[in-house]
């Protein structure tokens, strides 16, 4: 397993006992899915986001920074790395 952080902490409004479980079900369904699974990495990030302009709009849609989760995996070398972001 790899883990790569965010330099600093980054914080959400959210359930910490969920999103605990999330991680845990991610991390298991892998392991159920292929017994050579190689790695599995865990990233945080923070990521600003501008929404597409509004049609008629008199003022531009305001950008947005989330918190970016991501997990991915290697099952097997001829498929892509899946990732799904939270």
């Amino acid at each position: 397993m790899e883990l790569s952080y965010w330099p600093k902490p980054l914080t959400f409004w959210g359930d910490a006992g969920m999103m605990e479980q999330v991680l845990v079900n991610l991390a298991v369904n892998a392991r159920d899915a292929c017994p050579t699974v190689v790695f599995l990495k865990i990233t945080t990030a923070l990521e600003t986001r501008v929404p597409p302009p509004n049609d008629g709009a008199t003022q531009a849609p305001a950008a947005a920074t989330f918190v970016k989760l991501s997990v991915s995996d290697n099952v097997r070398e001829s498929r892509r790395d899946s990732e799904q972001d939270f």
